[in-house]
């Protein structure tokens, strides 16, 4: 049952990201991520790893450029006469993958609701996420957004299941999506004073909880 849900939830998000994707058009910063992104899987093919590039051109950390870099390639119309890209408008396929990550980010937060409280309230913050206004519009984007609420969604809910139940592999994906997160955009730093306040409120909620967690073992 939770699976069909979570299908039907996806579909709905994300098909409500795709019936008008093509008619934003185009916010000045998406250029810059497509061309650096470009730039930068072009660098690495070449195997070029110390091109002045990946530094003077400092903004965010990368891993959203390799991504939406990696995307580009489809959005390509044709090469001009230096050799540089000339890409179609839209950046269709682009903002395809925006769109496409921030339906899963959407069935995260599902998935944390249910954990937290109940099948209802994840159901309703999905929905509501969903069809929040500033949301739905960046992840037709190509922004960061759309990056940052999948790399904090899972870095929590992952946190969050490593306090329901303690193993060491949940502990490397943890640290792993974090890290990842890390990479999306500075400001994700905030998941290490939210996981410090999780775990005290884990820790203090009943006496049955109150087992090492800090142990020599973690």
């Amino acid at each position: 049952m939770n699976k069909i849900i979570i299908v039907i939830i996806f579909i709905f998000a994300f098909g409500l990201r795709l019936w008008n994707l093509n008619e934003m058009g185009r916010t000045w910063d998406e250029y810059h991520y497509i061309e650096h992104g470009y730039k930068m899987i072009e660098l690495l093919k070449k195997g070029d790893f110390n091109n002045p590039f990946f530094y003077t051109s400092y903004d965010h950390p990368p891993l959203v450029k390799y991504m939406y870099g990696a995307a580009s390639y489809f959005d390509i119309e044709s090469i001009d006469e230096r050799g540089n890209p000339v890409f179609y408008y839209d950046f269709t396929y682009s903002r395809l993958l925006s769109a496409f990550v921030s339906s899963i980010s959407i069935i995260l937060v599902v998935i944390i609701g249910w954990h937290i409280s109940s099948r209802f309230v994840g159901i309703s913050a999905g929905i509501i996420l969903a069809t929040l206004p500033l949301f739905l519009g960046l992840s037709q984007l190509v922004t960061t957004e759309s990056f940052i609420m999948l790399s904090f969604s899972s870095s929590f809910l992952s946190f969050l299941l490593l306090l329901k139940k303690f193993s060491i592999k949940k502990v490397i994906i943890t640290g792993l999506l974090v890290g990842l997160s890390l990479q999306v955009k500075q400001s994700n730093f905030l998941l290490f004073p939210l996981f410090g306040f999780m775990y005290l409120v884990w820790y203090w909620r009943d006496n049955k909880n109150r087992t090492p967690f800090l142990n020599k073992r973690f």
